[in-house]
């Protein structure tokens, strides 16, 4: 990596429904990424995406892109 990292902020959605979006950031590559998602009551099926750039110096250089997504299930 080849300078900060650009994160859009986490998107969440709860039953199906969004339910909000994290702050982005623009930080170093060791900044440990987090975000909260509330409320989350029981009984419900959680999904969650987040989209990360960066520069690279890897032959010619260039950037970067990741894409994170997944989903739980808040049990009782």
């Amino acid at each position: 990596m080849v300078g900060n990292v650009s994160e859009m902020g986490l998107i969440w959605w709860v039953n199906g429904h969004r339910a909000g979006q994290n702050a982005s950031h623009f930080v170093p590559p060791s900044y440990q990424f987090h975000g909260t998602m509330n409320p989350v009551l029981s009984v419900s099926y959680v999904q969650f995406q987040d989209y990360f750039t960066w520069r690279h110096n890897i032959g010619s250089g260039g950037t970067a892109a990741r894409t994170i997504a997944g989903s739980f299930y808040m049990a009782e």
